[in-house]
């Protein structure tokens, strides 16, 4: 079976970690399990990641842009990314109520990788390549 290397790209790190550092002053337990269950979902795009639909996003920019969603309700994002040759690079993580008033906390800190992911650091370019 074919894999890919997913690659987090910086601007989806800090995405992240806006995110967590939001959840988290609202909500801390729902972070720490959002921020895990997060990675968990990029991770399965190592595993056929066209499988996953064309983001709308790719019209306007001309360039296959395609999106896989995590969370529920209220805390749902979307995970944008693009597929090229052997790698998956993520480029961004939206909420999906983006610009529906909801605000990331101001300051930008890259959080550490989730425990089950600490082991994998060294085969990482940017957070999870080479799951």
């Amino acid at each position: 079976m074919k894999r890919w290397s997913v690659i987090v790209e910086l601007p989806a790190q800090r995405d992240i970690a806006e995110a967590r550092l939001w959840l988290a002053a609202r909500e801390p337990d729902a972070a720490e399990h959002w921020f895990n269950s997060i990675y968990d979902t990029i991770g399965s795009l190592e595993i056929f990641p066209e499988r996953c639909p064309l983001a709308p996003e790719s019209k306007s920019l001309n360039m296959e842009i395609r999106e896989i969603f995590h969370g529920r309700r209220h805390h749902k994002y979307r995970i944008l990314f693009t597929v090229a040759e052997n790698e998956v690079h993520v480029l961004h993580v939206r909420h999906g109520a983006a610009g529906g008033g909801r605000k990331p906390a101001a300051r930008s800190v890259i959080p550490p990788l989730p425990p089950h992911l600490q082991s994998r650091a060294g085969q990482h370019r940017t957070a999870v390549a080479g799951f």
